[in-house]
């Protein structure tokens, strides 16, 4: 038998230290598949699923030490940034997510928040490891939804950012300690979820507040809702060259026995004019109401989703 090896062999032994991690990872897996296995057997629900959010940070994982990930610079001063461009082509949301958690001093904060590890769950039925998603640099990529799906799909969770008025809290204010969630403003509220439609095809969609789940434009976040609840729950694949405006992204959802939705989605920052949209088939309606498409030149607003059906 195996001796259990001490706090002080670990931290001098880095090769001990990381079977410890593998053996820990792996219990943590089994606990998730008895989970599963339990809501499916003994708690009645045939198709139970178990979605696991490893991240508990206010705003999401974020870069470390990189800065502000901006597109422009020059507006934030002396402020030490960050290249969003850079951020995406390397995958950085996605690398940070997984990596392990940083610490203060002796204190082992990281062991208490262990990290995302998606690949031990590629061809696992029915467990999600959820992505943590919500500034833009997070979801304009298939990359890291990619790292996150698993063999049932995959869940995404946007964890918003929070304005905590704390540290530098007055005592005299009126309101004493303050906190609320931030969020972007009219059209682009939903941007993030549109680029997650697009670039990462999630099955599930999830929300990490601080406070209350509402919204400030309720009319954005249900018109989304109701395109995203209008698509068939299956694979889909983002199609190429069917668009006038490389703004405008096209997904298919093929069915066997039910015909082919389509997913049309602005994820740029201005609002796409007549654009024209080619695909095959005919006798096209819209997913939502049901009402034939008469044409397929459209206009969008950022993040704004229109889904189609065609027999």
């Amino acid at each position: 038998k195996t001796a259990t090896p001490t706090r002080a062999q670990l931290i001098k032994n880095k090769a001990l230290y990381g079977n410890y991690l593998d053996w820990w990872f792996g219990q943590r897996r089994k606990f998730l598949i008895a989970t599963r296995d339990f809501i499916r057997n003994k708690a009645g629900v045939k198709d139970g699923i178990v979605l696991f959010t490893s991240d508990s940070s206010e705003g999401g994982t974020g870069i470390g030490k990189a800065g502000i990930v901006t597109d422009s610079p020059a507006i934030w001063g002396k402020q030490k940034t960050f290249p969003y461009s850079k951020a995406v082509k390397n995958n950085l949301s996605g690398l940070s997510q997984i990596s392990p958690r940083f610490t203060w001093g002796g204190w082992e904060w990281q062991h208490s928040i262990p990290r995302a590890d998606p690949q031990r769950y590629k061809d696992t039925e029915g467990i999600f490891m959820s992505y943590g998603f919500n500034r833009l640099y997070t979801v304009s990529s298939t990359k890291p939804f990619d790292q996150f799906r698993v063999k049932s799909g995959l869940a995404i969770v946007r964890h918003y950012v929070l304005n905590e008025n704390a540290m530098t809290i007055n005592k005299k204010s009126p309101v004493g300690y303050y906190v609320c969630d931030v969020d972007n403003a009219g059209v682009y509220h939903m941007l993030a979820e549109a680029r997650s439609l697009a670039y990462g095809d999630p099955r599930y969609i999830g929300y990490m507040a601080g406070s209350l789940y509402t919204s400030g434009f309720p009319e954005y976040a249900r018109a989304f809702n109701q395109a995203f609840m209008s698509l068939p729950a299956v694979p889909s694949k983002l199609l190429g060259a069917v668009s006038s405006n490389k703004e405008v992204l096209v997904r298919e959802y093929k069915t066997k026995a039910h015909g082919t939705w389509y997913a049309v989605i602005n994820v740029g920052l201005n609002d796409a004019i007549d654009v024209a949209i080619t695909l095959p088939g005919e006798n096209f309606t819209n997913a939502i109401s049901g009402e034939a498409l008469t044409k397929k030149t459209v206009s969008l607003y950022p993040s704004q989703v229109l889904t189609w059906h065609s027999k």
